[in-house]
């Protein structure tokens, strides 16, 4: 377990789930007082609770927030795959053709199709694009070669998963500003949200799983209803995190200015939750970019490491 802990690990999981915990405890330090230990045995345990609450929010994340952009009411494409349109800019023209070529050498039949239109791509380009990205990732693992890509990984899912911490962050702290108001019929409104949207989001989530995603038209199709259903369960947790805020504020007792604070705090959230969200976008194109220029890299000097490891000898 030791020896698999990497970068992707601590930026990923650990984190997230240290910053999801952390938003969580914030009103009960200001409300009550009550604030972490600083005992070693404390700290050890909050960095294993976070590392799996970081797994759980990441499983999450991946549905709810995923890397593939819409182009068309039937095709999502990933950043790996669209950047090498040829209206695409991260890459050049002469890095494309050459990523073409070294991929039709290595991974035949495997075609880019680096000078097709982006409207002209179909969910069949887009596999084979997918596909030769997975095998040039698979041998920049094997050739132990040094890349940015593996950082970049860590860096999209961190920002992937506070996106996801800082939104839910955001309704529960408003949660909380809305218990200041005692009443009754709020109380079972939000005691409806919360279980109501807790046993829906677990049907959805069951229903989701269920769904087959492969290619071809019909794929796509299911791939499209997937993402709405997850995208309901995401709204569904939402609901849950403001009326948990707002349930757990009623049984403390708070000032206006502590309501006010929560408040504030909730739109702060909101804030971090976009500029988290405009930060992994940014990232996952880093990551693919980086994949393929480390990937055309290796192609172009092979034998650059062998021959380092034969002058040392």
């Amino acid at each position: 377990m030791i020896e698999k802990f990497n970068f992707y690990d601590i930026y990923g999981n650990l984190l997230p789930g240290i910053s999801l915990i952390t938003l969580i405890w914030i009103p009960f330090g200001l409300v009550e007082g009550s604030w972490p230990t600083h005992e070693l045995s404390s700290a050890l345990a909050s960095l294993v609770l976070s590392y799996f609450v970081g797994h759980l929010i990441q499983i999450f994340a991946t549905s709810a927030v995923p890397a593939d952009v819409k182009f068309s009411p039937l095709l999502r494409r990933y950043p790996s795959d669209f950047i090498l349109d040829p209206e695409d800019k991260m890459l050049t023209l002469k890095i494309k053709n050459r990523l073409a070529e070294a991929v039709k050498k290595i991974f035949s039949p495997l075609d880019l199709e680096v000078t097709n239109p982006g409207k002209n791509i179909t969910d069949e380009i887009s596999a084979q694009r997918n596909d030769a990205f997975r095998q040039a990732r698979a041998t920049l693992l094997k050739s132990d070669s040094k890349s940015y890509a593996q950082q970049f990984e860590g860096l999209y899912a961190m920002m992937r998963g506070l996106a996801i911490t800082f939104w839910f962050g955001c309704f529960y702290y408003l949660g909380w500003a809305g218990s200041y108001c005692h009443q009754d019929f709020l109380q079972w409104i939000a005691r409806s949200l919360l279980i109501g949207g807790l046993v829906a989001a677990v049907v959805l989530g069951f229903i989701s799983n269920s769904i087959n995603v492969s290619r071809g038209d019909e794929a796509q199709k299911n791939k499209k209803r997937k993402v709405h259903i997850e995208r309901v369960a995401g709204l569904l947790f939402t609901l849950v995190a403001l009326s948990s805020g707002a349930l757990i504020g009623w049984r403390k007792a708070m000032t206006p200015a502590q309501a006010i604070a929560f408040f504030f705090f909730g739109l702060g959230a909101f804030l971090c939750a976009v500029r988290c969200y405009g930060a992994y976008t940014f990232f996952t194109k880093e990551f693919a970019r980086a994949v393929w220029s480390d990937f055309l890299n290796l192609q172009i000097s092979p034998a650059e490491p062998h021959e380092k490891q034969a002058g040392k000898k």
